[in-house]
């Protein structure tokens, strides 16, 4: 049970990191000239902006439950570098973030997390992790 929770909570973090990092890159080279070209007069159109989005689908995340993390390492505020297997025995959230860019959602979430009983006790250890060009290699 605590293997599979570990397992879900990396999976999910991991998934809310790639879920930033895709939501940065699809903002990379758009041409914004027609910002604004549904605007009549003093009037926006937002007919098609609030449409309810597909189903997320879950098939991935559900095929890893029950399956041990794999190997990494981060590198931490102060160049310590720390690994999985360093972290053996224990349960490990990541939470990875924007940065100062997430304020105040993240910081709220992070709140939310230090006052989370299970999150909370010497057998788990919660990371964050900030998504910065130099930890994802990309540049802006």
């Amino acid at each position: 049970m605590r293997k599979t929770l570990i397992a879900v909570a990396i999976i999910l973090a991991i998934g809310g990191g790639l879920f930033a990092l895709g939501t940065l890159l699809a903002g990379k080279g758009k041409n914004n000239s027609n910002l604004g070209s549904n605007v009549q007069g003093s009037v926006v159109q937002t007919d098609d902006h609030h449409k309810s989005p597909p189903p997320a689908d879950d098939t991935v995340f559900k095929s890893l439950l029950g399956k041990s993390a794999p190997e990494f390492t981060l590198e931490a505020y102060d160049g310590r570098r720390i690994s999985l297997k360093d972290l053996k025995g224990k349960n490990v959230v990541i939470f990875f973030t924007e940065g100062a860019m997430c304020y105040p959602s993240c910081w709220d979430q992070m709140v939310a997390m230090a006052k989370e009983s299970r999150l909370n006790d010497d057998k788990t250890i919660s990371l964050s992790k900030p998504l910065t060009p130099k930890t994802t290699g990309l540049k802006r």
